[in-house]
């Protein structure tokens, strides 16, 4: 274990496995309703890459950048780079990294 680490929590094993288990239910849940799945940057980076290489259903990906924080005091939601494609009528799955405040969540939702 790195210097700087105190404890692992999970380990890459038992992530990957929930990683499975997410990709799997959201590949049932969505097979035949084409979905787009939204991951919010930067954060979603890794997990999105993991997680939407098993996804199964016919898909389309797209990303947005938004950012709540300037320096370390929470401030005003700033979209940095919005969705591209039309999500109209269509399944969105919001994928994010971290859930802290909420704050983000509930802005792009």
């Amino acid at each position: 274990m790195k210097a700087h680490i105190k404890e692992i929590l999970l380990s890459e094993e038992q992530i990957q496995e929930k990683v499975n288990e997410l990709a799997a239910i959201l590949s049932e849940e969505y097979k035949d309703k084409d979905p787009v799945f939204v991951g919010v940057l930067k954060g979603v980076v890794i997990f999105f890459g993991d997680i939407i290489k098993r996804i199964t259903a016919p898909c389309q990906i797209d990303f947005m950048w938004i950012s709540s924080y300037e320096g370390t005091e929470s401030a005003k939601m700033i979209v940095k780079r919005d969705i591209s494609c039309n999500i109209e009528g269509r399944h969105v799955v919001i994928l994010e990294d971290i859930f802290d405040t909420g704050n983000s969540l509930s802005f792009v939702h």
